[in-house]
């Protein structure tokens, strides 16, 4: 059963079955005889129509990309290639996207980042030492914590990778800090 609209202020949505105003709708263009157009269906139905297929499709595109790269050589090396040509012509834009990448990674929102840099004053938490020009800190968290991402602080790239190089592991930072003592007092022996 269609139900028309009452006026040029309201229109039916197929979906939800009601008639809502057309501010609830998505602009299609102009017609032949100059009307503004709206989409057939309102932006909630229509966002839940969109999202019933988009998720499966882009899973499957995303499962075919990662076969096809996975068994073409020359896909592997055109896809790096492209990926240096974009991050070379536009640093900023990169560095925006790895930093929205790593906020959803680990679960967290720009305004929680943006704490964390403040709480530790923009430096890292180990060296107290600010990140190199045009980097920014990185986000340390927990390995051990399989269920659930468990985030330190804020470690410039140095520091980063001494915990990971170390696999987190007080015992070998320990070693490593006895060897540098031990090495040091041998050192001014001499």
């Amino acid at each position: 059963m269609r139900i028309h609209r009452k006026n040029d202020s309201e229109k039916y949505c197929p979906g939800c079955e009601t008639v809502l105003d057309v501010g609830s709708f998505n602009k299609k263009g102009i017609g032949k005889k100059g009307q503004q157009l709206f989409s057939s269906y309102c932006k909630s139905c229509l966002s839940d129509k969109t999202s019933e297929w988009v998720r499966p499709s882009r899973e499957q595109n995303r499962q075919y990309r990662k076969q096809w790269l996975n068994t073409s050589e020359t896909a592997r090396k055109s896809m790096t290639e492209e990926r240096q040509r974009r991050r070379k012509r536009d640093p900023d834009r990169t560095k925006q996207t790895d930093l929205k990448s790593d906020l959803k990674k680990y679960d967290l929102t720009l305004q929680s980042f943006i704490d964390m840099n403040d709480l530790q004053e923009g430096v890292c938490a180990i060296c107290k030492e600010p990140p190199a020009k045009g980097r920014r800190l990185c986000i340390d968290h927990d390995h051990a914590i399989a269920d659930h991402i468990h985030v330190r602080g804020l470690l410039c790239n140095i520091c980063n990778v001494l915990l990971g190089m170390a696999k987190d592991n007080v015992e070998i930072l320990r070693a490593a800090i006895a060897y540098l003592q031990q090495t040091m007092i041998l050192s001014e022996a001499v």
